[in-house]
């Protein structure tokens, strides 16, 4: 039971070393101070699959740390509320682009995008660092239509909805060019939708 119960500590702070015993010789548990992280200067593409750089990056507050999808998701709701500062969507950046480069789905490049279009859009940031962002942003979400054709993401309900269409627009709404050989077409019914040539 104690594996259990120290593995959950281990996901929501950071250690210095590793989870003690129960009977006395641990470490001391820390708690990640999010407020604080400071931004990604996104050297050798971190945040972009296949890029691992993320994970040697030293203000990643997580590259050393588990963490469960709940934990990211309320990351991801802590950064996203309105006026929030640019630290809390570094934290979010983070949070997504650690998971990113270790199990490599297209939910965490979709979600480093979108952390990356928010912090390009945060007026509370120079000129210089919001265009960074929102090339990279655009690189995110290129990724997406490059190496996750197939992902989905789900709503509250359970219901799933494909990724790559949000991609493809969001790419167009900061300014770029979706690449490759992705258009927008109208199905049968009239709908517009986003497919592969």
């Amino acid at each position: 039971m104690w594996t259990s119960i120290s593995k959950g500590l281990c996901l929501i702070v950071i250690l210095s070393a590793s989870c003690g015993s129960p009977k006395g010789g641990g470490v001391e548990l820390t708690p990640l101070a999010l407020g604080d992280t400071g931004l990604p200067t996104l050297e050798d593409n971190a945040g972009i699959h296949p890029s691992t750089a993320v994970l040697e990056d030293w203000q990643n507050p997580f590259s050393r740390v588990a963490m469960s999808p709940a934990q990211r998701w309320n990351i991801t709701g802590w950064a996203m509320e309105a006026g929030a500062p640019p630290a809390r969507l570094a934290a979010m950046f983070y949070a997504w682009a650690t998971e990113l480069a270790i199990a490599r789905s297209g939910e965490s490049q979709f979600q480093t995008a979108i952390a990356l279009g928010a912090l390009a859009a945060h007026e509370g940031l120079s000129e210089e660092q919001r265009t960074l962002y929102r090339n990279a942003a655009i690189q995110a979400y290129q990724s997406m239509l490059d190496n996750f054709k197939d992902s989905v993401g789900y709503t509250a309900e359970g219901y799933s909805y494909r990724l790559v269409p949000l991609a493809f627009y969001a790419i167009r709404d900061l300014g770029g060019t979706p690449q490759g050989r992705w258009v927008e077409t109208v199905d049968p019914y009239g709908n517009k939708i986003v497919v592969e040539i």
